[in-house]
């Protein structure tokens, strides 16, 4: 499975009218071309873009299996913003479904969109449905994202972490790189540097085409890590988590 960042067809740093110009519908040109590389090469494709339907735009990734078919279409539903910067919740809706972990290869993996894994319920709900793995496209520039909140959600939840980021600048936009691929202890299986280093220390399992970082690494729920986590930490077993005492979890916040 190839996967890309967040908004990787049309750019994330492009502006309302940029989203507007460049946004097409989910089974669109470049849908019909994607899916024919994923048949040609007999691979699987997650790509982030940014979709329109009717008169709405969402920050959007898809899942294109090996026959070239969707598996899944998600809607980013946390659209990031702070008191200086409100781009997302100008140019796009928000999804409001977390979907259902899709198979691929005998594994149960699921979708979530940069600020998505930065609340914890997503990734939880994703665990809870049976997801085994978690893929997170990104267009980041806050490194605790990719090393201390993605970490933290592949040992809390016990699952694979692909936390993809974008790296160098658009437009002013300077993005940080550092992807990285967790297990469900916690450890690294995958990493990149920062988009603006190049230390050999800083590389695991990754390699350079064209001043770019691909991270290739291998998902194996045999993995000793992940027999032991769930050895030492037996969170989902009958006298682990007691969700009766959870139930403020979903209320809003005072």
């Amino acid at each position: 499975m190839v996967i890309f960042n967040e908004l990787y067809l049309c750019g994330y740093n492009i502006g309302v009218e940029g989203i507007k110009q460049l946004a097409e519908e989910s089974n669109g040109s470049s849908f019909q071309i994607i899916s024919q590389l994923a048949k040609e090469y007999k691979v699987g494709i997650v790509y982030g873009y940014a979709e329109r339907q009717d008169s709405f735009f969402f920050n959007s990734v898809q899942v294109v299996d090996i026959n070239g078919l969707s598996l899944i279409n998600y809607r980013k539903t946390h659209l990031y913003y702070n008191p200086s910067f409100n781009f997302e919740r100008e140019a796009f809706s928000k999804g409001n479904q977390l979907m259902e972990p899709f198979s691929f290869k005998g594994l149960k993996m699921g979708i979530l969109i940069c600020w998505d894994i930065e609340f914890p319920e997503p990734a939880r709900v994703l665990k809870l449905l049976g997801a085994e793995v978690i893929i997170v496209p990104t267009a980041n520039n806050d490194p605790l994202a990719n090393h201390i909140t993605s970490r933290s959600r592949a040992y809390e939840n016990q699952v694979f972490v692909c936390y993809i980021n974008r790296i160098g600048i658009e437009n002013g936009k300077e993005f940080n790189g550092e992807s990285v691929i967790f297990g469900p202890d916690g450890q690294y299986i995958a990493r990149s540097p920062p988009s603006n280093q190049n230390q050999e220390e800083l590389f695991l399992n990754c390699f350079t085409v064209d001043n770019e970082f691909i991270l290739v690494a291998d998902i194996d729920m045999n993995c000793e890590g992940n027999k032991k986590t769930k050895e030492y930490n037996p969170f989902f077993e009958e006298d682990g988590r007691r969700p009766p005492l959870y139930s403020k979890v979903v209320q809003s916040a005072k």
